[in-house]
């Protein structure tokens, strides 16, 4: 419904002229009418293939999975690239490891996302782009998941993200 709502304008008092979602945890099925869909699944719930998705009105190109250090479950990161300006535009939706295994030190999970981002960061080819996705950085800005994102994407907001997590924890991010 929300897809619906922002591409008929309902949202914003008019259709907008470029969108672009990353969404984590999306299902197999997601698709909204005039948006391009890759989607990379990493584990299926009930039957149901669920991973991340990067929807865009621009025609998507290069899209691949990276598959991440596995910690609990299959955690992999979806990028595509979309033309804009004569330029390609790297676009990369994440979500990263909420826990650790009981076996590996329980539920702090850093070192996990820590490896993660490393691994996610080294698949990136070089060039402009924007990094989204659920960190689950439970430590905040000091986690190395984050300052690692932080610095290969150097032109993300410099204030405290935005609340998105029972109103006490930023755990969702968005880097350019």
């Amino acid at each position: 419904a929300l897809s619906s709502d922002l591409m008929a304008g309902r949202l914003t008092g008019g259709p907008p002229p470029d969108v672009v979602m990353l969404l984590q945890e999306a299902s197999a099925a997601t698709r909204v009418e005039g948006l391009h869909v890759f989607f990379a699944p990493s584990r299926a719930i009930d039957g149901v293939d669920r991973g991340n998705a990067i929807l865009s009105s621009r025609p998507l190109s290069d899209a691949r999975e990276i598959e991440l250090p596995k910690e609990r479950q299959r955690r992999v990161g979806a990028v595509a690239t979309i033309r804009v300006n004569d330029q390609d535009l790297l676009l990369v939706n994440v979500h990263l490891e909420n826990r650790s295994s009981w076996w590996t030190g329980g539920l702090s999970g850093d070192r996990a996302r820590a490896r993660q981002m490393d691994a996610l960061l080294a698949g990136l080819p070089a060039g402009p782009g924007i990094l989204g996705g659920d960190f689950n950085v439970w430590l905040g800005t000091r986690e190395h998941a984050y300052q690692a994102a932080a610095a290969s994407f150097p032109d993300a907001l410099s204030h405290q993200p935005p609340w998105t997590f029972r109103e006490r924890l930023a755990l969702d991010h968005l880097f350019y």
